[in-house]
């Protein structure tokens, strides 16, 4: 795994450094890096490691004063079960750094993969573990953004009729929201579609966007909410012409969102 910095006038990388160099490193098109840079300046960035059984992997975490030298700062989790935990996302949070991992601890005994958070402060410590859904699913990617009011938290859920919308939740005045679903598509599939939502804030208001395949058929939406993410108005349709997903999305300067995805071939 490598890491560069883009800086200057104009716009240059600089040089490449590594962040790790091993075998146990799983490399996954859809199952990706995140980087990430703290309040203090310095660099961190999530890590997907194989585990001993083929199916498992762990969500390490790697931190750099200065993007040049590293050091792996071992799981995001506790758990070390020989389990699937992966899907990672990093994103600042007040003082803080967040992680978010899909965490697979409870399918080791026939139950469902769930969405847990937990902060990363100085020196990489980590701390206030949390279950967020203790059902989601199984290999999509996690999403979360700050507003100013708090993290706010977007995922594909997995209902017990194998409805699989997009859901959230956010913090305010120090406890987490129920989850609740974005926007009800209605899409149900007994599978991963392996195609998560991404997020993004400014000041309240949050920006979802993500791909559906429901009856309507499939098609990239955005939904937008000005309290933090408590509420989402109807979803604009991006794109209803057959596109593939694996979304992300931007809130610009001048206030709207840009969203981006891959589309019809």
């Amino acid at each position: 795994m490598r890491f560069a910095t883009l800086s200057g006038s104009p716009p240059h990388w600089g040089p490449a450094a590594t962040v790790i160099e091993s075998e146990r490193v799983l490399p996954n098109s859809v199952d990706f890096p995140i980087p990430a840079r703290a309040a203090d300046g310095a660099f961190y960035a999530t890590l997907l490691m194989r585990g001993t059984s083929r199916h498992a992997s762990h969500v390490h975490l790697a931190r750099s004063t200065d993007g040049a030298s590293w050091r792996d700062l071992g799981p995001v989790h506790e758990d070390r079960s020989d389990t699937e935990h992966g899907h990672a996302s990093l994103f600042r949070d007040g003082a803080s750094l967040r992680a978010l991992w899909l965490d697979g601890r409870a399918t080791a005994d026939g139950g469902s993969m769930a969405i847990r958070t937990a902060l990363v402060g100085p020196n990489g410590a980590l701390s206030a573990r949390e279950t967020l859904d203790e059902r989601v699913c199984d290999c999509c990617q996690t999403a979360g953004t700050s507003t100013s009011d708090g993290a706010f938290i977007a995922y594909r859920d997995r209902g017990v009729t194998e409805v699989r919308d997009i859901a959230s939740v956010h913090r305010a005045d120090g406890a987490w929201s129920a989850p609740a679903t974005v926007h009800d598509d209605g899409w149900t599939i007994r599978g991963c579609p392996v195609n998560g939502p991404q997020t993004d804030a400014r000041g309240r208001a949050v920006v979802v966007a993500w791909y559906t395949d429901a009856e309507a058929g499939p098609r990239v939406r955005a939904a937008f909410s000005d309290d933090r993410g408590a509420r989402f108005g109807a979803p604009v349709d991006v794109d209803a012409d057959g596109p593939v997903g694996r979304v992300d999305v931007l809130w610009l300067s001048d206030g709207s969102a840009l969203v981006a995805w891959l589309g019809a071939g």
